[in-house]
């Protein structure tokens, strides 16, 4: 008995010491794990690579939470912060708006944070990369002991305010204050947190997104669409089919996960979010889900490399697969079917033999696939836009200013031509009086 007694206090010790590390409105970080689950309820996840209902998404290292509500059973229930929205219902104002996911983590992997950190670097390429507790020479001079932790493509980082290691970019860890790492900076990606001072982003007051809208867009050039890209075929490798899940795939080590419950792979709006994730953008975070990203695109009336091709049910009009457009009718997609993330052609993904970019038709039903709609989460520059405006403009002032010639001066010129070459009235009559004496004769 007494030792019953005494775990329902050491019980109620761990939850009181949870609680004031986690209060209601607080901040935290994801640490300790590259990756970890975010579940609809407080579960383990089981359903390995399977369709799993409890399966929301995923986090990676360094992600920022708030905390929604104290934790229970291990679990404390989060909203994500900066990265990962998706539409829920304002029940005040019954409007559809755009906010963090909601749903349950694991305590022991947050880190209670003052504030999110101001991210300015990501992890790209096609491999995991490390974190090191120091500098080293990668060729013979790092040792195991160096390596603090193993990140997932896509993964966020705040930068140290002092860069002086060639080569390398200190960026700021979690684990205890002022704790810092070093990464290879060929292994990131480094943007400005304040999108309207980077080139590659805008703000555009003419763009019309499906749902709400957002104030930054990626601007539309050749180079930001072959980032998105050149990103998503670097995550392919081989990766499976996986419910929620937002990591490129890999045989994590036991020693730095402390044998982590954890899927990795992605499924089809995972890859599709984690390509313009972890490429030059950074932190611009599109929706997570699939029906969110096609509420948040811009309707476009062709597609091009590094747009967005979705299927919906036809009785809801619900999206629930997205597709990245290649180029020369060519698409990349994770689904479960092929359980895979794989390039393939449209006229294959459709079932249509010799099926092309332009005998695709918006709106319309694709065999068992459903509803096919599309979208953009590019947007051109105002210049360009106003360009082809002022073009449009001069084309019909110059159509005016002809037409104004045309009726006062042209009409009237060959009016007065046709009135001082007509012959005169008593020249006509003489002629006529000529024809009559010829015809008496």
């Amino acid at each position: 008995m007494a030792k019953w007694v005494w775990f329902f206090f050491f019980l109620c010790f761990i939850s009181q010491t949870y609680s004031q590390l986690f209060p209601v409105q607080s901040f935290a970080v994801v640490h300790n794990a590259p990756v970890v689950n975010v579940r609809l309820n407080r579960t383990i996840s089981t359903n390995f690579y399977n369709l799993d209902p409890e399966q929301l998404t995923q986090l990676l290292l360094h992600e920022c939470v708030q905390i929604i509500e104290e934790p229970v059973d291990g679990f404390v229930k989060i909203q994500t912060v900066k990265t990962q929205y998706k539409h829920y219902l304002n029940t005040t104002s019954n409007l559809m708006q755009l906010q963090g996911y909601l749903g349950n983590v694991e305590t022991k992997y947050l880190q209670p944070v003052s504030q999110c950190p101001n991210y300015t670097a990501v992890t790209k390429d096609n491999t995991w990369s490390l974190i090191y507790s120091r500098i080293c020479s990668i060729q013979g001079g790092c040792v195991a002991q160096d390596i603090l932790q193993t990140v997932s493509p896509g993964t966020l980082f705040e930068v140290c305010d002092k860069q002086d290691m060639p080569g390398w970019v200190c960026v700021k860890l979690y684990t205890s204050v002022g704790a810092t790492g070093y990464i290879l900076q060929s292994s990131l990606h480094l943007f400005n947190s304040n999108k309207l001072q980077d080139s590659n982003f805008l703000a555009h007051p003419n763009a019309q997104p499906r749902s709400f809208l957002p104030t930054i867009y990626i601007k539309d050039t050749p180079e930001n669409r072959n980032q998105v890209i050149e990103q998503a075929f670097s995550l392919l490798g081989g990766n499976t089919y996986c419910w929620g899940c937002l990591a490129m795939k890999k045989v994590i080590p036991d020693s730095i996960t402390q044998n982590l419950d954890v899927l990795t792979g992605y499924d089809c709006s995972g890859l599709v979010s984690l390509s313009f994730r972890s490429s030059v953008f950074g932190f611009h975070q599109i929706p997570r889900d699939s029906h969110d990203q096609y509420l948040y695109s811009l309707n476009i009336t062709s597609l091009q490399p590094g747009d967005l091709l979705f299927f919906a049910k036809p009785e809801t009009k619900r999206v629930y697969h997205v597709m990245l457009y290649l180029g020369n009718d060519m698409l990349m997609e994770s689904t479960s079917s092929s359980n895979s993330s794989r390039v393939v052609s449209l006229a294959t993904r459709f079932d249509e033999p010799g099926l092309t970019e332009s005998g695709l038709h918006f709106g319309q039903v694709y065999n068992s696939h459903g509803l096919l709609f599309w979208g953009s989460m590019f947007v051109k520059p105002v210049n360009d836009i106003m360009s082809g405006t002022l073009i449009v403009m001069l084309v019909i002032i110059a159509c005016f200013v002809l037409g104004f010639l045309v009726v006062m001066v042209f009409i009237p010129i060959t009016l007065v031509i046709f009135l001082l070459l007509r012959p005169s009235s008593s020249s006509v009559l003489s002629k006529l009086n000529n024809s009559k004496k010829y015809n008496s004769i």
